[in-house]
């Protein structure tokens, strides 16, 4: 099995139908597949005995009976159950009005049934509390608890007690029950009964209390005496009270602030308060609940008061600064909506009004005095703000930022800095394109924005790889949408999944060529309205922008905050003192864990003891005892030792472990200790947490080592292959669902798929919001009168006839009266009678239409918020689903290994599994407030492993940190494991500390360097005084100072540090050790405080070794990627020097400091980079980060860097002093020969390396011989350098055979045969020629020899004669001979005739007759033949068209055949065709396409007039058509028109692509006229000229008329918005159109030329309809202001009239053509009779028709405006909406065919479909002209292939 191929799960069912190589998976036999149990054998109905893929063996069957929660005694009661559970559903009324109640001992049984099928396996247990919860359930327990508790006797409450409560409240208090995430609904429900059955309370409240008072009688029935002791009965029973009376408490809220429940928590703490110590560990459990209740409850929390804490003598004086507090504790007020006193209550992600906020956030500071909350409530409290801010606030600084630039882009000063925050990327003009939903990933929203300048490439694959390289914008990155009318929503980037969403398929980043697409999902679900409205009313002026924040992820903080809100946090008097210790200078005592103060408990210490020698451990023992003890019978030394034991003896264990000195191991045997004494523990699985996914793997691989089985490791990010078998995902897989869970889970998938579809309707509803059906829709169910008004007839039963386009609202909107007062409110509308309805002004009726869409849009939304509630309801249940099987995988488990964050993902699942042994690794580097989400309310015994003066966590926000100045106050770098070694305030005692001391790691003179600063008791292992020194270099440990200054930081957006002097010399000698031979890359680390030093390292480096970067420094690099935007470099390539992963035994290790811990290398390179005029040290003067860089390596150190820089600082001073006491500082570092060892080398620039050392030895020459014999004449250099000398002396080796000496240097590989010719023999041939000359090899040998003679030879068969080589067979090999070349008669190549039958040889390898092939291509389809000889003279004449289809492949192997020679006519030209076919096809759907887009954006335009702000601009529409375009682009109006805007520019591109010079013939014509040119003496090709009517320029036409109608819309609605301005503050509007005129009479003369009067018609319209916009702006305007436009209008309307005449005379000549075609077909042929195609002639008709009546208004307008002057308007004379759908329908049958093209007389294509003949006749729909044909025969004018031949012909190719 190949390394971490895992193995096939259907070869060990017998399953997999690939065979073993085909397969990507093992076919081996793995015990950790077993084959699933058949559960339909375990019921006795399975048919398929051992043919039935799942297994009948016993062992499997208890398997899967003891996986779904069964003993394996209880296994062999299944059965019976099955029986139990049918009678106790009978008892469970399906009408619970008319049950008959059950009473006395019948409800006793019931529940105590229920009881016993809760205790026997999963799927019972859940259907059974299913049934519970159910309304008859609920009937059951409502008759236990209606019942007067109050009234009994203490006697009959003593029964019932015993019969009835106790076995209820043992089954909902049951741990299966409990942690069931499945079931966590349904025992919700049942506690809520519990509480408030009776909506009050009360009942709950005298139930308990009785309970409470008859549990003390039984305690102590004579309280005086207090001599009687406790039955076992009656603890028990205190123990499930107070189990249940804690969960109802803690399910119901209202319950929490109840004091009714105080008396009784009281009476219960009396209780246990009262107990003989010797039961203290029977009633651990009941104490931990009683704990928690009065946690719930408020009993016993004191917030401390700063007044009453006792101070130490002699404290110095404090002043205590006021500081305000959070929400409405706030002097202020609260600071903005998100403001809150309590962390509940905040939201994650900053709000709007957060962002904008101009006050601090509030922030608690280390002191508890200064909380506002005491505490355990106060401490999580202090961790989520900070936390937050520290996430959060970065991000909320940046989008306040861009907000204010967004808002106010004249008041941001661009050469201002940017104002601290995380860093971002800032994408502009944002577009909301498009929104979806899909069934797995939820809601979508594809947002369109502008390209980056560094990615506007040509080409889509080099943005891709941009994309790739930058990795902005990857999956799951936070990006936020900004506007500038106030808004801010926050978006995670959706990650693709095995199939990419509708919106994933159709949006991308590097598709289209002008803007980027990036699909997002809403952070909050519920600002998806937001985001339809915005989609909707896209006309709005806000201007959008998105800021990405690159390497912030929102799974790695929110789940944690989430986490955080809601602790339950065990050893609350250890983590969070509430009151001042009584010895503050003494050590806290910290208890025994729980499970292990069972009475004659120890511990068995046997299964890490080196001969499994038996040794025990009490936790009354003597520590120090125990710890000697397991010394000497263990491999541990006495620090760890004495660390176990302290660890097994304290509930709460710290465990120091400087470096080198075996955390990790310690950890494992802890592991070992706590499993071997599992069982009389109980403890169940141990979880073991760590900061890094690294970490995790290294402490569980150990553990796999060590023998332990049964882990499980949640996460997705191992990259282990020993732990891939063990992930909880492959885990789970393998358990089968309940019976329960698969119905409800059937259920929740067809709920899921009807909401999803229900969902996606409603989006459709959005996007057609407004339409004309969707209102008429609305009216009808809402307004049925105006539905009546406006699509039925008047009173009178006449109905209001418009224009043929015109719906009947646009008929309604359009005539109502002309308005003269104010108009009248809607709701006053709404209250109009028919008769009034008909007197509405246009005003009303358009507020009308407006209110209703409001309407439609609110009903909308309200529609979608319920079902997106119900669809996230049925995605939560079935990730329970999940859920369940995931924790039942995990109650099985020895350990489960999970990260810190994973843990904060499943903390419900774990709260489930309930563990109570915590080892948390890395302890010193974890934020507390990760750690705090770690501590499960189950926990007994929490012990934690890591180093306070090693690294810090590490923090974002540097203003949080102890490094920072104010920062100290806040500490949020201080972990919990050294505030609780180390603690600050005054509260709190320092826990006990195990503090390992004997390291393994460095070579003692590098350990003394942290011995003697940080560890005083550190020990050296006597093994690493044996570490050999490093190989090259004459001091093992050295530091070489050096003042040269680190690099300039000037115009280097990133914050990093760099120091190209330390970049030379750190590589230069990193070559120097590799090249010694001693070292692999991957024993050599290179390490740096500064990110940007190692991007400087990666690069130089990544040209000569392999790269090896933690995950976490590439994140870093990520995130501080150098973009081409920033510093306006244009980026021409990517960067090649990409950080490349691979194994250790290849790699070169480059890291960060804060990224190296925990990590060693044999030789360890460190570049210090600080160096400056000033000495600042930068964070170099940390002791953390000291420690850290100092204890990496194992054999040898060397440090570059500064030493005037950092001698300021007092670690690196004595660092410093010890160093020189050995004399390991200088400023030069000295090297040594290996073989010169007495040779001084001593370098101090990286030159020097190459000048002294040129080949890692010295400058001398090498003594020592080579493994020829020779000496080497290099330089002294490495054994592994000597052994590649190459040697160039003569080759001294003897031939074998003769005595001839080798002729090649020494260094190359002598040749196996002799070569050198003997000349002057005869030595004569088999076949009888003589050789003179021969080489030596076949001198020795001469049967060897091949004959090479030229001889003439006879062919077999033929009798022809040729000449060849002696040698040859001229018929090949007999294989070659073998092979049928004639297909016809079968016959083999050996037997064919080559002067009767020549072969053709094709490309693949095969040979075949010309007749077979030609057979095959078809030749006789498309060639004339000369019936004589046989031969094919010339193309046929044919009509018959051919397809690149019919070209047919190689007969034997489908290879092509495309190359031969004799056949490359054919298949260029059907080459040719089927590009021109393509391109023809390709046009009309993009054609299409564009149509449909622009007649949406028409509709939104027109839709919208009334709606947007009408600012005050001059506009000047004049000029080229580029300047008009970039006026409307200038205008304060133009976010209106983005969309038209960037639909113009897609169709004037798709119009070039149609241009002439694109076509398929134009460009095989240039490219024939260009060999033509080159080859003027050829008289192979021949000039080639070709009418236009040959190429397809009806679509270039058609395309330009499309533009066309864009500006059109585009400029019509510029003036018709600027009409609507009020006259006061309306600009001034200049137009003039000319240059778009031009471009209609450039189409016009196009489509005259090539006969395509369709569009020459439409051309002369569109003519028209630009003069008549002109005239309308030019007839609103005074004659003083513009004199003389009275010429220019008259000369535009006559032409415009000559041009609609025009028109209108096409559309006449078609019309009648059609007509008499039509005719004619009726009385010759009916049969092939086909509609008349009149479509377009109606609408061009159409248009001329309304734009003779405009101009002619025009006129009458214009008159009255010389007689009334204040009189000012523009009209939209462009064609409506459903007129231009209309348009695009007809445009959409137009070729579509699928089978052969053809042309009519005039040139114009259509296509045949089906056979691929004509069948049909019809007329043109350009010209008119005859097309198709019938039975199989074109009509008369139509040839396609035969005008296509004669081109091909002419091109000669």
């Amino acid at each position: 099995m190949a390394s971490g191929q895992r193995p096939c799960v259907y070869f060990q069912q017998g399953k997999c139908r690939k065979s073993a190589t085909e397969c990507s998976y093992a076919h081996v036999i793995a015990p950790s597949l077993k084959p699933k149990a058949c559960q339909q054998y375990m019921k006795g109905t399975c048919r398929r005995g051992d043919d039935c893929s799942f297994s009948h063996k016993q062992d499997d069957m208890d398997h899967l009976r003891i996986a779904n929660g069964a003993t394996v005694t209880e296994a062999s009661a299944l059965e019976t159950s099955e029986t139990r559970l049918r009678e106790f559903r009978w008892k469970i009324p399906k009408s619970p009005a008319d049950a008959k109640p059950l009473v006395g001992f019948a409800l006793g049984r019931f529940f105590k049934q229920a009881l016993e099928l809760v205790g026997v396996e999963v799927g019972t247990m859940q259907e059974v509390i299913t049934l519970l919860a159910s309304e008859g359930g609920l009937r059951r327990i409502d008759e236990l608890l209606r019942q007067s508790f109050a009234s009994f006797t203490p006697a009959q409450l003593t029964r019932v007690i015993d019969a009835q409560l106790m076995p209820f409240f043992e089954m909902v208090s049951h741990p299966n029950v409990t942690s069931s995430v499945l079931l966590r609904s349904q025992v919700m429900t049942i506690y809520n009964v519990l509480w408030a059955g009776d909506t009050d309370g009360q009942r709950a409240i005298s139930l308990f209390t009785a309970l409470a008072a008859s549990l003390s009688n039984s305690v102590f029935p004579d309280a005086t005496s207090g001599d009687s002791a406790p039955n076992l009965e009656t603890m028990k029973a205190i123990q499930t009270i107070l189990a249940v009376l804690t969960k109802l408490v803690e399910v119901n809220t209202s319950a929490h602030a109840d004091p009714r429940l105080v008396p009784i928590a009281e009476t219960f703490a009396s209780l246990l308060g009262s107990l003989p110590e010797n039961t203290a560990f029977f009633m651990s459990t009941a104490t931990k609940d009683l704990e928690r209740l009065q946690q719930r409850l408020g009993i016993g929390e004191a917030i401390p008061d700063a007044q009453t804490v006792q101070r130490k003598a002699g404290t110095r004086a404090v002043f205590e600064l006021a500081r305000d507090r959070p929400g409405d504790l706030s002097k202020e007020g609260r600071r903005h909506d998100n403001d809150e006193v309590h962390i509940q209550d905040i939201q994650i992600l900053p709000t709007l009004q957060e962002i904008q906020s101009s006050r601090n956030e509030y922030l608690p500071v280390a002191d508890p005095r200064e909380w506002h909350f005491g505490g355990v409530p106060g401490l999580v409290d202090r961790h989520f703000r900070l936390l937050r801010e520290d996430t959060v606030g970065q991000l909320r600084d940046a989008a306040k930022f861009e907000l204010e630039r967004l808002q106010n882009p004249q008041r941001i000063d661009t050469n201002e800095p940017k104002r601290q925050g995380a860093r971002t990327y800032v994408y502009n003009d944002v577009h909301v394109a498009s929104t979806a939903f899909d069934e797995y990933h939820g809601p979508q929203v594809a947002i369109r924005f502008a390209r980056p300048p560094a990615n506007r490439q040509q080409s889509k694959l080099a943005r891709k790889e941009w994309w790739d390289y930058s990795r902005r914008l990857g999956p799951d990155a936070l990006v936020c949408l900004l506007s500038s009318e106030g808004s801010a929503t926050f978006f995670v980037v959706a990650a693709q999944g095995q199939k990419p969403t509708r919106l994933q398929a159709e949006f991308d980043l590097a598709s289209d060529s002008e803007h980027a697409y990036v699909i997002v999902k809403p952070v909050n679900q519920s600002e998806f309205h937001e985001l339809l409205t915005r989609a909707v009313e896209d006309t709005a002026y806000a201007q959008l922008s998105i800021v990405e924040f690159p390497g912030v992820l929102l799974p790695s903080f929110e789940p944690t905050l989430k986490a955080i809100e809601d602790l339950d946090i065990p050893f609350a008097h250890i983590l969070a003192p509430t009151s001042t210790p009584d010895n503050p200078d003494r050590e806290i005592s910290i208890p025994a864990p729980l499970y292990s103060s069972k009475p004659g408990f120890k511990y068995n210490l046997s299964s890490i003891t080196t001969n499994k020698e038996a040794t025990y451990f009490a936790t009354t023992d003597s520590i120090t005892d125990a710890a000697d003890q397991l010394t000497q019978l263990s491999p541990l030394d006495p620090g760890q030792s004495l660390a176990v034991i302290s660890s097994l003896a304290r509930s709460v264990a710290l465990i120091q472990g400087p470096p080198g000195t075996g955390k990790s191991y310690t950890g494992v045997q802890l592991i070992r200790v706590s499993l071997a004494n599992k069982a009389a523990t109980g403890i169940g699985p141990i979880l073991v947490c760590t900061h890094t996914n690294h970490a995790l793997d290294a402490i569980l691989e150990r553990s796999v080592d060590d023998g332990v089985s049964h882990i499980v490791r949640i996460g997705g990010r191992s990259t282990s292959q020993m732990l891939g078998d063990v992930n909880l995902k492959v885990l789970a897989q393998r358990l089968d669902l309940t019976k329960t869970e698969k119905s409800e889970r059937w259920k929740l998938i067809q709920r899921t798929n009807k909401e999803t579809e229900e969902i996606n309707k409603l989006l459709e509803a959005f996007a057609s919001l407004g339409s004309h059906i969707a209102v008429e829709n609305h009216l009808l169910y809402n307004y049925p009168s105006f539905h009546s008004r406006i699509y039925g007839s008047d009173e009178e039963g006449w109905t209001t006839v418009g224009r043929k386009r015109d719906t009947e609202l646009d008929i309604w909107l359009r005539t109502g009266r002309p308005g003269s007062g104010h108009p009248r409110s809607v709701d006053e509308l709404h209250d109009l009678d028919p008769l009034e309805m008909s007197q509405m002004t246009i005003a009303e009726r358009r507020a009308m239409f407006n209110s209703w869409l409001c309407e439609m849009k609110d009903d909308l939304h309200e529609k979608l918020r319920h079902a997106l509630s119900s669809y996230n309801e049925s995605k939560q249940k079935l990730d329970v689903i999940r859920a369940e099987v995931n924790l039942r995988v995990l109650r099985q488990a020895n350990l489960i290994g999970i990260t810190t964050s994973g843990l904060a993902r499943n903390l419900d699942l774990l709260l489930g599994v309930s563990p109570k042994v915590l080892i948390c690794e890395e302890a010193g580097e974890i934020l507390e407030a990760h750690l705090l989400t770690t501590l499960l309310p189950s926990l007994d015994h929490t012990i934690l492993i890591g180093d306070h003066q090693q690294l810090r966590p590490q923090v974002q926000n540097f203003d949080l940190s102890t490094e920072s100045r104010n920062g100290g106050q806040y500490a949020l770098d201080v972990s919990l494991f050294e505030r609780l070694v180390s603690p600050q305030d005054l509260f709190a005692q320092p826990l006990p500390l195990s503090t390992l001391e004997v390291q393994r790691r460095m070579r003692p003179s590098m350990s003394q360097l942290v011995r003697r600063t940080q560890y005083p008791r550190l020990e050296d292992d006597p093994s690493v005084a044996l570490y050999p020194e490093v190989v090259g270099m004459r001091r093992r440990l050295f530091w070489m100072h050096h003042e040269e200054l680190e690099d300039d930081r000037e115009g280097v957006t990133s914050t990093s540090r760099s120091n190209s002097y330390e970049v030379h010399m750190v590589a230069s000698l990193v070559k120097h050790l590799v090249a010694q031979g001693a070292y692999k890359p991957a024993d050599i680390a290179v390490v740096t405080p500064y990110l940007g030093q190692l991007r400087k390292l990666r690069s130089k480096f990544s040209s000569t070794h392999t790269i090896l970067l933690d995950d976490r420094d590439v994140n870093e690099l990520e995130k501080e990627w150098v973009d081409p935007d920033e510093d306006g470099s244009e980026q021409t390539a990517l960067d090649s020097n990409r950080p490349v992963k691979g194994s250790l035994n290849q790699a070169l290790r480059l890291a960060t400091v804060d990224n190296f811990q925990g990590e060693e290398a044999k030789v360890v390179i460190v570049s210090l980079v600080r160096s400056n005029k000033e000495n600042k040290p930068g964070f170099l003067k940390t002791p953390n980060r000291i420690n850290v860089l100092l204890s990496r390596a194992q054999h040898g150190m060397y440090i570059f860097g500064n030493t005037k820089t950092t001698e300021s600082i007092t670690m690196w001073h004595e660092v410093m002093n010890i160093l020189r006491e050995n004399g390991n500082i200088g400023e030069a570092l000295e090297l040594q020969c290996f073989r010169h060892p007495t040779t001084s080398i001593v370098v101090k620039r990286p030159a020097d390396f190459t000048r002294l050392s040129p080949e890692a030895g010295c400058d001398l020459a090498c003594e020592k011989q080579l493994d020829c014999g020779h000496a080497c004449v290099s330089k002294c250099h490495s054994d592994m350098l000597h052994h590649a000398v190459y040697c160039m002396k003569p080759c001294t080796r003897l031939k074998n055979g003769c005595t001839h000496r080798c002729e090649k240097p020494c260094g190359d590989q002598c040749d196996l045969l002799c070569t050198v010719p003997i000349d002057e023999i005869a030595i004569k041939l088999d076949c009888g020629h003589e050789k003179t000359t021969l080489p030596c090899y076949e001198h020795q040998d001469p049967s060897i020899v091949v004959c090479t003679e030229l001889v003439k030879l006879e062919v077999p068969g033929c009798g022809h004669e040729v000449t060849t080589t002696c040698h040859t067979d001229e018929h090949g090999s007999d294989d070659v001979k073998a092979i049928q070349a004639d297909l016809i008669m079968l016959t083999s190549y050996r037997d064919i005739d080559l002067d009767i039958a020549p072969c053709i040889f094709t490309p693949c390898g095969h040979i075949f007759t010309v007749d077979s092939l030609d057979g095959t291509m078809g030749m006789q389809n498309y060639y004339e033949t000369d019936l004589s000889t046989g031969e094919y003279t010339e193309l046929k004449r044919s009509p018959e068209p051919f397809s690149i289809q019919d070209s047919k492949p190689c007969p034997e192997c489908r290879g092509s055949l495309r190359n031969i020679v004799r056949y490359g006519r054919i298949v260029r030209r059907a080459a040719l065709y089927e590009s021109a076919k393509k391109l023809a096809a390709w046009s009309n759907r993009k054609h299409q396409e564009l149509a449909i887009r622009l007649s949406d954006i028409e509709g939104e335009l027109m839709g919208s007039l009334d709606f947007p702000r009408k600012p005050n601009q001059s506009i000047e529409l004049v000029g080229p058509v580029k300047a008009q375009l970039k006026a409307a682009r200038k205008l304060k109006t133009a976010k209106r028109y983005s969309k038209i805007q960037a639909l113009t520019n897609e169709i004037a591109h798709f119009s070039q692509k149609l241009s002439k010079d694109e076509q398929p013939y134009q460009r095989v014509h240039d490219l024939v006229e260009i060999a033509r040119r080159e080859n003027t003496s050829s008289k192979l090709i021949e000039a080639f000229d070709f009418g236009t009517e040959e190429l397809q320029l009806r679509e270039h036409i058609q395309a330009g008329n499309l533009l066309l109608r864009s500006y059109i819309i585009l400029f019509s609605d510029i003036i018709t918005v600027q009409g609507k301005t009020p006259t006061g503050i309306r600009g001034n509007l200049v137009v003039d159109f000319a240059a778009m005129r031009i471009l209609c009479d450039e189409l016009i003369a196009e489509a005259k030329e090539s006969v395509t009067v369709r569009q020459e018609a439409e051309a002369q319209v569109l003519w028209a309809k630009f003069a008549t916009i002109e005239c309308g702006v030019l007839g609103a305007v005074s004659e003083e202001e513009n004199s003389g436009h009275q010429h220019h209008i008259d000369e535009l309307n006559m032409r415009a009239t000559e041009r609609l005449k025009a028109a209108a005379d096409i559309c006449a000549l078609q019309l009648k053509s059609s007509n008499e075609h039509h005719a004619r077909m009726r009385r010759e042929r009916p049969d092939l009779l086909s509609e008349i195609q009149t479509d377009w002639i109606e609408r061009i008709t159409e248009e001329v028709f309304e734009l003779r009546r405009m101009l002619k208004e025009r006129l009458t307008r214009y008159q009255t405006h010389e007689q009334n002057p204040t009189f000012k308007t523009y009209a939209n004379p462009f064609v409506r909406s459903t007129e231009m759908r209309m348009v695009v329908n007809a445009m959409a049958t137009e070729l579509e065919g699928t089978g052969h093209w053809y042309g009519c007389q005039n040139g114009h294509p259509f296509t045949v479909g089906e056979c691929g003949m004509p069948m049909q006749l019809a007329r043109c729909p350009e010209c008119g002209a005859g097309v198709g044909g019938q039975d199989h025969q074109s009509t008369e004018g139509v040839s396609q292939a035969r005008d296509l031949d004669e081109m091909i012909e002419g091109l000669a190719i």
